[in-house]
């Protein structure tokens, strides 16, 4: 593929990390009492937009994505590299689980999404911890990509990568299902 499309195709990268970083900062300010939103269907779209931005990136960063239609690691990435990669997204335990959620609430309205609300724990995301993870994946597939195939954002970011702070009880923070 052409360097002009690979950093084409990095604007889009940099424009679905940077709003799930941004919807996760207003998640993080509304659980945490520092904003809120007084009107529901703000908070229920906010919610929507960091799931859409998750699966969007996580979708991206998993090594065995191969689907031509759609902008992957292999084409920033030798094999070598994403291998990398592989063994961070491996690691992460629960990432199938939530890219399933993702999958059921925001695909479509099925049965099987009726019966996912019925249970209060499957409700909740832990959505503290899925950003840090998706941070992550995400600094580390920067620091193996090429500045070559990079747009200028995420030059910067890879020059300056982005410090979540939060305490070890905001990893147990949750928000509900939507």
């Amino acid at each position: 593929m052409e360097n002009k499309e690979l950093i084409k195709g990095s604007r889009l990268l940099l424009y679905e990390f940077e709003r799930f970083i941004e919807m996760y900062d207003i998640l993080f300010k509304v659980q945490s009492k520092q904003l809120k939103l007084n009107i529901p269907i703000t908070r229920t779209a906010v919610h929507e937009s960091w799931v859409v931005h998750f699966r969007c990136l996580i979708y991206f960063l998993n090594p065995g994505r191969k689907d031509k239609r759609d902008i992957t690691l292999s084409d920033y990435l030798t094999e070598e590299e994403i291998n990398e990669l592989k063994v961070l997204f491996e690691n992460w335990q629960e990432r199938q689980s939530w890219e399933e959620k993702a999958n059921e609430q925001l695909a479509h309205i099925t049965w099987k999404r009726l019966e996912h609300n019925k249970s209060v724990a499957k409700k909740e995301w832990r959505f503290v911890e899925i950003t840090l993870k998706v941070n992550d994946l995400f600094c580390k597939f920067l620091e193996l990509a090429n500045n070559k195939n990079l747009c200028e954002g995420l030059i910067q970011f890879k020059a300056n990568p982005l410090i979540l702070k939060y305490s070890q009880s905001d990893l147990d923070m949750t928000i509900g299902s939507l």
